[in-house]
């Protein structure tokens, strides 16, 4: 929760509710949740009952660590910066028909510093940092595999749906500028050096210039509505479903759980405990994913929301944005998605009568879900 919680110190774990007091020496977690997963589903086979499994991985949240031989993988690799690493990402996306072609690359972010104006000894910090995120992103794929073999090893994959998805966008923060993070009394735990970045005893953060570079197409970061901060994988495999089908239909991470309940033919509760129970706003996927339908919301629906003070509103192609200081303008702006999905080429001023259209749209969503203005 960044900007709302101090950092933990050090990070607390529990199990089935019960804080531990101490992990095994050889502690990590994408190995470590994914090792606890398989052995509950293990546990309770023959039951006779389905099971659901939440495999909620830290990576790669920072602060960034991977053992090896993640941690040297991707020695060398981004040694040309973070500038050089978007631009390739962006074209990667065009090529592989994820973008249109006549998309535009949005402008670097005027927060983010030309990699030319760094000398050595911050590019090389810069790059270890991206290293290693690569490598802990690569550790977790390499766990999630595991799993699916698992599942695969007794006799379940078949049965079973996978729903993987991200969280927000790429975080642009660096590791001091957490809230507390600067006190002498938390720096002391850690060694910060570039050497040691991705160990044991490191604290890390790649900070605003790879965040940009990892999102390729996409403008900005985590902690704003542009699409670099809201925009996220979603993969859905099952029995039935389409191997390798992509779908350009939008949807939103609400809808996550009503599709869940409908694959598995399970009612939402009214009521829980004795107390009513607010109806999820979320919409199925199961027919897109099966073909029965190619979208879930109309042209003319509205779909909005708000993160770290920013707003956004959609419908259809078009969305409405409003990102407040230091990451905006803190006023609204005005894209096409369907050919602009980097925020590169603001309508406002060319089509002023949709955005208001859209901004009277987030003001009745704001009321209705009870947003409280930042202030």
């Amino acid at each position: 929760m960044l900007g709302i919680l101090p950092m933990d110190d050090p990070a607390k774990y529990s199990l089935n509710g019960k804080l531990l007091e101490s992990l095994p020496a050889d502690f990590y977690s994408s190995r470590s949740y994914a090792d606890f997963l398989m052995d509950a589903i293990r546990e309770n086979r023959g039951d006779g009952k389905p099971f659901l499994a939440y495999l909620s991985f830290t990576a790669v949240h920072d602060p960034v660590h991977v053992p090896e031989p993640w941690l040297s993988k991707y020695r060398g690799q981004y040694d040309e910066g973070y500038e050089v690493l978007k631009a390739r990402r962006w074209q990667a996306a065009k090529d592989a028909g994820i973008v249109p072609q006549e998309a535009q690359l949005a402008d670097r972010d005027p927060m983010i510093r030309p990699w030319d104006e760094l000398n050595d000894e911050e590019r090389a910090r810069e790059v270890k940092g991206m290293e290693v995120y690569a490598g802990m992103l690569d550790a977790m794929d390499y766990h999630y595999g595991r799993v699916v073999d698992f599942l695969k090893d007794i006799g379940e994959f078949e049965n079973t749906v996978i729903i993987f998805i991200s969280d927000n966008g790429a975080n642009a923060w660096y590791s001091e500028e957490y809230p507390d993070a600067d006190t002498p009394e938390f720096r002391n735990q850690f060694d910060y050096s570039t050497e040691n970045i991705g160990n044991p005893g490191s604290n890390h953060a790649y900070g605003i210039g790879f965040a940009s570079g990892s999102g390729g197409p996409l403008d900005k970061f985590k902690m704003t509505v542009s699409e670099g901060g809201i925009r996220v994988p979603l993969l859905i495999a099952g029995p039935g479903i389409q191997n390798g089908h992509q779908s350009d239909a939008f949807n939103y991470v609400r809808d996550v759980l009503p599709t869940i309940l409908d694959m598995a033919a399970v009612e939402y509760p009214a009521e829980f405990n004795g107390h009513k129970v607010q109806a999820p706003r979320g919409r199925s996927m199961k027919g897109l994913l099966y073909g029965s339908s190619n979208a879930i919301y109309a042209d003319d629906e509205f779909v909005g929301g708000e993160m770290g003070g920013g707003k956004w509103m959609r419908q259809g192609d078009f969305k409405a944005t409003m990102i407040p200081r230091p990451y905006g303008t803190n006023t609204w702006k005005l894209f096409n998605l369907a050919v602009d999905p980097g925020d590169a080429n603001d309508l406002a001023a060319a089509m002023p009568g949709k955005l208001e259209t859209l901004k009277a749209a987030w003001d009745k969503y704001a009321a209705d879900v009870g947003v409280i203005p930042a202030e």
